[in-house]
């Protein structure tokens, strides 16, 4: 199209060719490289896809100047013979016309040219690694007015801190300007200050510059809105600390103090803040209230019935849950957290993996409009939905999906190329598996999970000498970093395949499950540990694969005379109980319980978790094989 235009307007000779230049012809990847005054665009963002509207109009929103304009006129294309067409043919298809929303007035909104809000976006440009665009907002920003200058200073450190070259000159003039700033700063300036530092989990400055500022704040009523606003945040920081010591621990146990000294209880992130609260000390009905509490006084947050339905799962109310999710999805299907929920319900409850596969391709589309530039989030929501996977090939691919995105955004992290290689071990794919883990390797050398996956698939494809040389020497290199979960099972596997050494082995698996358990319990105390982060972290397929090697062979007999190995497998088996005690959805874990109990001639409890796979998956053809025998 750019082509076409050039050459038709320098065949037009009553055209001026000087007085304008072409650059790009397409508005989605259009970049003008500095903030510009005006961007105007006549009859051309109607040939966008509806789902793409918010996304470019937010882009090219992004690279207007403070108080700049775009401006764009967009036809009725309803009034086109094309489109009584097109509604004809959906007529005759029994399909209603959809029409697409008015997405441009909800971004465009007056806040816009607010200079906390200008902030808050180049912020985002930060975290998006646009570093260079980023910058540009910043310095152009700072200039307006010392309620924002100071944290724009601030926020410039920060963004030079993380280009890959950083300008240590730049850096220096930076924290010199912010000596100055900091004398001239007011009050909301420093409110914004705390508020970026909280965000940036920097506790103790954000705390700092907080009893600041209530300790300088009068009675008047200008100043009773800071102090609140201040207290609500000071709450919130010290709700979100990592509470590894005994301090951080007593900061978060005191942190409602500060909510009970808001007066004015109309504001959403005081109750959220409280709600937050009554989740970690797991008062869950004093949660829900605030949860019921938000969704009536401020409907706008709609995320409330998400958090609701994270604290609903907590609980085990697996309906009042579904019903919550529901809910959010029917008022937004590109809700996030909601989506996840229901990911996560659908595997580990309801046992269906093909409707949960297609809520993870709904979810990929929907991150890549929302969150487009977010590789952690991508790795983050792949790294679950694998372990919750119950090994499930097409949930596995649609997870993989999300990976290899968050690899072509962020193509030198070690540590997604290793997960992606955990993730094809999954699918039995070993020889791909460790090609990942050596691309992993090639990027971090220490990377523990990348070794570790490599000495696994060694193990599965038959690779003993090569797989015990690597243990050796990982020995070594182990003892500095501490106990893991992973290598003591790496050890008992080849204690069995290598040594056929089954003492050794059980020995090995049951430090292997203290040392899994442990560290779960440890990390779960943190204040923004989510249930996304347990379940991975609790990782039910490792849970089922150490079950099933306490069994092999090893099944308790009624009066089995061998009672280590009677041991064995009733701890494999208890471990399978407690999982699918909770979550009956993992179908795989079911039946690696229900052929234990066969084979240990439990034969009406094998024939009950028979049952219960059938009801769930009525075409289970292994389920049914067992009824029978």
């Amino acid at each position: 199209m750019l082509e076409v235009a050039q050459r038709e307007h320098k065949d037009n000779k009553s055209l001026d060719t000087q007085r304008f230049t072409y650059v790009e012809g397409d508005f989605e990847t259009y970049n003008p490289g500095r903030p510009v005054d005006l961007i105007f665009s006549n009859a051309a963002l109607q040939w966008a896809r509806a789902d793409q509207h918010e996304e470019i109009m937010s882009r090219l929103y992004s690279f207007l100047k403070p108080g700049g304009v775009l401006a764009f006129q967009i036809p009725d294309t309803r009034l086109q013979p094309s489109y009584g067409l097109m509604l004809d043919a959906a007529a005759q298809l029994g399909l209603s016309g959809r029409v697409a929303g008015r997405l441009c007035e909800q971004i465009l909104e007056k806040k816009g040219s607010d200079s906390a809000i200008l902030f808050w976006r180049a912020f985002g440009i930060v975290l998006e690694r646009s570093y260079s665009s980023a910058i540009r907002e910043l310095e152009n920003l700072k200039r307006t007015g010392r309620d924002v200058e100071l944290p724009c200073l601030h926020a410039l450190v920060f963004a030079h801190s993380q280009c890959k070259h950083v300008d240590h000159d730049e850096v220096a003039q930076l924290e010199l300007q912010l000596v100055m700033a900091e004398e001239n700063a007011s009050s909301t300036s420093l409110m914004l200050c705390a508020t970026f530092f909280w965000h940036l989990n920097e506790h103790a400055k954000a705390r700092k510059i907080l009893d600041q500022l209530l300790s300088s704040t009068g009675k008047s009523s200008s100043d009773s809105a800071l102090r609140q606003r201040a207290l609500i945040l000071r709450g919130w920081v010290d709700l979100t600390v990592d509470a590894k010591m005994k301090r951080e621990a007593d900061l978060r146990d005191g942190a409602i103090q500060y909510f009970d000294q808001v007066t004015d209880r109309k504001d959403a992130e005081l109750v959220l803040g409280l709600a937050k609260y009554y989740d970690l000390k797991k008062a869950y009905p004093r949660a829900l209230e605030c949860f019921d509490e938000i969704t009536v006084q401020f409907p706008w947050f709609k995320h409330s019935l998400s958090e609701k339905a994270l604290v609903l799962l907590k609980m085990g109310n697996w309906d009042q849950c579904m019903d919550s999710v529901e809910r959010t999805l029917s008022d937004n299907p590109r809700e996030i957290e909601a989506l996840r929920v229901m990911i996560l319900l659908l595997l580990s409850r309801e046992g269906h993996a093909r409707e949960a596969a297609e809520r993870v391709r709904e979810l990929f589309e929907a991150l890549k409009r929302v969150e487009p530039a977010n590789p952690e989030l991508f790795c983050e929501i792949s790294r679950c939905t694998a372990r919750v996977s119950d090994r499930d090939s097409e949930v596995l691919q649609c997870s993989l999906a999300l990976m290899e995105h968050a690899i072509q955004l962020n193509p030198d992290s070690g540590a997604f190329r290793a997960e992606r290689g955990y993730q094809r071990a999954l699918l039995g794919d070993f020889a791909e598996a460790m090609e990942s883990y050596k691309e992993a390797l090639k990027l971090d050398e220490s990377n523990e999970m990348a070794l570790h996956g490599m000495i696994y698939c060694q193990v599965k494809l038959g690779q003993l000498e090569d797989a015990s040389q690597q243990m050796e020497f990982l020995s070594v290199i182990q003892e500095s970093i501490g106990a893991s979960a992973s290598f003591a099972f790496l050890q008992a596997l080849l204690s069995w395949e290598k040594d056929h050494d089954r003492v050794r082995q059980v020995k090995l698996l049951q430090q292997t499950m203290q040392i899994h358990m442990d560290k779960l319990k440890e990390t779960i105390q943190g204040p923004d540990v989510s249930t996304h982060d347990t379940m991975s972290l609790l990782n039910p397929i490792f849970l089922v694969e150490v079950a099933t090697e306490f069994l092999q062979g090893d099944t308790p007999q009624p009066g089995n005379p061998n009672e280590s190995s009677s041991d064995a497998g009733a701890k494999g088996m208890s471990i399978l109980e407690k999982l699918v005690g909770k979550s009956p959805g993992f179908l795989r874990a079911q039946f690696v319980l229900a052929q234990a109990y066969f084979d240990s001639q439990r034969l009406d409890d094998a024939y009950h978790v028979s049952n219960l796979i059938l009801k769930m998956e009525p075409g289970h053809s292994k389920a049914h094989l067992m009824q029978a025998r």
